[in-house]
């Protein structure tokens, strides 16, 4: 899998220099993170501090963009045991073959009002793509501020079920599992996963209306967004958005807004409301977003907010410092989840057009836990 992603991105960038302008991109980032101590109801643990090193290129032209990020790093697995593996984080393809359409390979296309900007992840309600087979049209009636997409996803994995690869089914039958896991077919067709949406951009507003899985309304979501960059015009230098998500079967939202020494912490739900906020002036700079689960009942924590204030002091040095937050508003449970809060204060250094360097201190607590750690990183970027 890695050397066909790998594969693909070489041909393109080559076919694609040798028909259009083009550009690359890239970026090395080498970065410690985790939290190595905390302090549980009086006892001590220790945590190995994960060193990863993530490289990520990006090339774009007229006809043809794709991007690659791997991540490499060294981490323990137990007590007695560390070691070194890697990943394929992301990756994707992008093709336009005559300029209204693009053809789209794991090409998730994520509307402004969908982003978790502090996270750094967008959720599904803002996605007209996905990591499967994705076509986005752009009707030139609207002078390519319209693109609707329809996508197949699948993933690009060789796990494997009954019938070999793990494909997005367009045509086959359902099967059941008895009390010893033996499947049995029945005579119903399994839903073909299909999924449509929109994204309309203007100059003082984004609107985005994603349906996933639209033919079953066992797994349907649906998801609307806005984003109006420079509050309308109004305010330069200030975006605000936000969604709403409304799954069925699977939850809307992330279960690791927050973790600590490998527990994730975090809010999913059928229906969830999202915002984002950023604000740059030339003074200093914030941050924010914000999850909310509706039907409160059905999570550990209902409340996610976070925010981050920069300050410049030179061209060269920014300090930073904020918090994240994790409540539970109206437990299912006669005990309600202790909150959690997590505090940051770090600060950022340009050395030169190439290199920067930053470094963190997080603190953590909840409830009788205690826990602190110092990310440092170093990023090359051309």
């Amino acid at each position: 899998m890695k050397k066909i992603a790998l594969a693909a991105l070489t041909a393109l960038a080559l076919i694609g220099s040798a028909f259009a302008e083009s550009s690359v991109s890239f970026y090395n980032k080498i970065f410690e993170e985790d939290y190595f101590y905390a302090n549980n109801d009086g006892e001590t643990q220790k945590d190995f501090p994960v060193v990863k090193d993530e490289m990520n290129v990006e090339y774009k032209s007229e006809h043809v963009d794709a991007a690659l990020k791997v991540i490499a790093g060294i981490d323990d697995f137990d007590d007695r045991h560390f070691g070194m593996d890697g990943y394929i984080d992301d990756w994707y393809l992008e093709w336009r073959l005559f300029q209204p359409v693009t053809i789209g390979l794991h090409d998730n296309i994520y509307t402004e009002g969908s982003a978790l900007p502090i996270y750094d992840d967008n959720l599904a309600n803002g996605n007209i793509g996905s990591n499967g087979f994705t076509v986005v049209y752009r009707p030139s009636i609207f002078e390519n501020k319209l693109r609707l997409g329809a996508t197949l996803p699948f993933e690009f994995t060789k796990t494997e079920d009954e019938f070999g690869k793990k494909p997005n089914w367009l045509k086959a039958k359902k099967t059941i599992k008895d009390e010893d896991d033996n499947e049995t077919e029945t005579d119903d067709d399994k839903y073909v996963n299909l999924g449509l949406g929109a994204i309309y951009t203007d100059d003082l507003f984004q609107v985005g209306f994603t349906v996933k899985d639209i033919s079953n309304s066992d797994t349907r979501l649906v998801g609307v967004t806005v984003s109006f960059p420079d509050l309308f015009g109004a305010v330069e230098g200030l975006t605000i958005g936000g969604g709403f998500s409304n799954a069925k079967g699977k939850d809307a939202g992330f279960d690791d807004l927050i973790s600590v020494l490998g527990t994730d912490y975090g809010v999913t739900g059928k229906n969830i409301i999202n915002a984002n906020l950023s604000l740059e002036k030339e003074a200093f700079s914030v941050v924010a977003e914000a999850l909310y689960n509706t039907k409160n009942d059905e999570g550990d924590y209902d409340l996610y907010s976070a925010a981050v204030v920069g300050i410049p002091v030179n061209e060269q040095l920014v300090l930073n410092a904020g918090g994240k937050t994790l409540m539970d508003l109206n437990s299912d449970t006669k005990d309600n989840n202790k909150n959690i809060y997590s505090v940051l204060v770090g600060t950022e250094y340009t050395i030169d057009e190439h290199n920067q360097i930053g470094v963190e201190f997080d603190f953590f607590t909840c409830d009788k836990t205690k826990a602190f750690a110092v990310p440092v990183f170093w990023k090359w970027t051309m």
